[in-house]
């Protein structure tokens, strides 16, 4: 008979937890200092001002694809299209690869109208086509992107962030 020990930490503590000190205990708990190190760099991406960085997350993130609209509001419903969007994308580095202007985005499918704050299904039209930053040039037709022209990456982080315009 062959027996197996398994060990378990449980912290127990006298408050909820913030996001920060989820964060700080995940890095803590590395099994090691070269884990903990590389834990803390790949969450080093708020700016000065607490905020996501989108350059950061990608530079941290080398397999992480950034997806960013800056937008005038959230859409809300089916049917609420908000116009006057753009778009841009980062991978790997803090050099955006990828940008369109004139996105108008909305929500896709009524079932999306129900969780539209926490996670919406967001259907994004891209009108006047994308501009490739890396090879600057145009694309008018986009079937099938990637920044670096490779299919290396088998599995890819998304991360898609709006930002609300002032």
């Amino acid at each position: 008979m062959t027996w197996k020990l398994l060990k378990y930490t449980i912290k127990l503590y006298e408050k909820g937890l913030t996001n920060d000190e989820h964060l700080q205990n995940f890095i803590a708990d590395a099994p090691n200092a070269e884990e903990m190190v590389s834990r803390f760099r790949r969450n080093d991406i708020l700016d000065e001002h607490g905020e996501i960085s989108p350059t950061l997350l990608a530079t941290a993130n080398q397999d992480c694809l950034v997806h960013v609209y800056d937008i005038p509001r959230m859409t809300r419903i089916k049917g609420d299209k908000v116009d006057n969007c753009t778009y841009t994308q980062y991978h790997g580095s803090d050099q955006a690869v990828l940008s369109a202007d004139t996105v108008t985005i909305k929500v896709q499918g009524t079932s999306s109208e129900k969780y539209v704050v926490a996670a919406a299904n967001i259907d994004s039209n891209f009108k006047n086509g994308f501009i490739d930053l890396v090879k600057n040039e145009e694309i008018v037709e986009l079937i099938s992107y990637h920044p670096c022209d490779s299919l290396s990456y088998q599995q890819e982080t998304i991360v898609v962030i709006y930002n609300t315009l002032p």
